[in-house]
């Protein structure tokens, strides 16, 4: 067994910078969407995505990119795709709150995706803390009636 080093002052920062950077990425979405359409956003967002890739592309080749699961990486990479559309949408259609409200309830709605699809268990508890984060998230994060309009 391998063992990491834990270093929390770097992680702390590091998830402080994470946070800083993608809301800077929503504060940029939300004025490039009054004159450029989601997809355009989208695209270009990708586009940044595969610019910082490509050094590894051209470093080492398609080697490491080699699955056996390639359907299974389409999937993801489809969900993924119509995710990031979903939510620049929001972005660009709603209060900036209220769009954070849906990534911040993510990790709410987890539990219920995996017993959904992956046929994971779900208990009493967990349905319990589940509902209980959900309330706990819109209660932080004081939506504006434009979210269940």
């Amino acid at each position: 067994m391998t063992t990491r080093s834990v270093k929390p002052l770097q992680g702390a920062l590091l998830l402080a910078l994470s946070a800083l950077l993608f809301s800077l990425m929503g504060v940029g979405i939300r004025e490039l969407s009054g004159s450029v359409n989601n997809e355009s956003v989208v695209f270009f967002r990708n586009l940044v995505g595969v610019v910082f890739f490509l050094p590894l592309l051209l470093t080492r080749g398609f080697q490491p990119l080699r699955t056996q699961r390639l359907r299974s990486h389409l999937w993801r990479t489809s969900y993924g795709l119509a995710a990031m559309y979903c939510f620049f949408y929001a972005i660009a259609h709603l209060p900036l709150a209220d769009a954070m409200l849906f990534t911040y309830s993510a990790p709410v709605f987890t539990p219920l995706i995996a017993w959904w699809l992956l046929k994971e268990p779900l208990t009493k508890r967990m349905l319990m803390t589940t509902l209980l984060g959900l309330v706990g998230v819109i209660l932080v994060a004081k939506p504006s009636a434009a979210l269940f309009d």
